[in-house]
C-alpha cells in the first residue's frame, strides 16, 4: 500500500492462517482421493484412470509431506490425521463415487478452479512465506491443468501430474 500501512491480507497472521487452511486442504485431498481409489466404480478405462487417481493422490501427499515438515517451524499446527478434514474428504468423495469418469472430471474441474485461483492469488501476496505458497499454487495448478487436459481428451494428461511429482523428489515420500 502506498501509504505505508499494513495490508491485512498479507499480514503474517493472515498468511499463516492461509497456510494452515491449505494444509487442511491437503489432508482433505488425501482422504478424498484415497476413498475414490478404494471405492470408485465409474471408470470408462480403468487401466488409464486408476493410475490418474493414484497420481492425484501422490500430488496431495507430496504437498502435505513438505508442508508438514515446514509448518511446525512457523508454529502452524498441522495434523495429517485431522479427523474433521478426513471425514469431509470421504463424505464428499461418497457423493461422487457413482459419477461416470467424464462427469467426475467435469465436476472436479468446476470444484478445483476457485481453489487454483485462490492459491495463485495467495502465492502472489505471500511475501516471506512465498516458498510454501508457491508449492501450494504449483500443486493446485498441476491438478487443475491435469483435469482440464483430461476433460479435453488429452491422452498425455497425467504428464502434468508426473512433472509436479518429479519436481519434488525429496519430499519425504518413498
Amino acid at each position: 500500500m502506498s501509504d505505508g500501512s499494513l495490508n491485512l491480507e498479507t499480514s503474517p497472521e493472515v498468511l499463516l492462517a492461509q497456510l494452515a487452511g491449505a494444509f487442511r486442504g491437503e489432508v482433505y485431498g488425501i482422504a478424498f482421493f484415497t476413498h475414490m481409489l478404494t471405492h470408485y466404480q465409474g471408470y470408462t478405462d480403468e487401466a488409464a484412470q486408476r493410475p490418474a487417481l493414484e497420481l492425484l493422490l501422490k500430488v496431495e501427499q507430496i504437498t502435505a509431506a513438505i508442508m508438514a515438515a515446514h509448518l511446525p517451524t512457523l508454529e502452524v499446527p498441522c495434523d495429517l490425521d485431522d479427523p474433521l478434514m478426513r471425514a469431509q474428504g470421504i463424505k464428499d468423495a461418497d457423493v461422487w463415487l457413482n459419477l461416470a469418469w467424464p462427469e467426475l472430471i467435469d465436476t472436479l474441474v468446476d470444484w478445483v478452479a476457485p481453489y487454483q485461483q485462490q492459491y495463485r492469488d495467495q502465492s502472489e501476496r505471500a511475501g516471506g512465506f512465498w516458498p510454501l505458497f508457491y508449492l501450494v499454487d504449483k500443486h493446485e495448478t498441476a491438478i487443475f491443468d491435469y483435469l482440464q487436459a483430461e476433460q479435453q481428451g488429452d491422452k498425455n494428461a497425467t504428464a502434468v501430474l508426473q512433472r509436479f511429482i518429479d519436481a519434488y523428489p525429496n519430499s519425504g515420500l518413498e
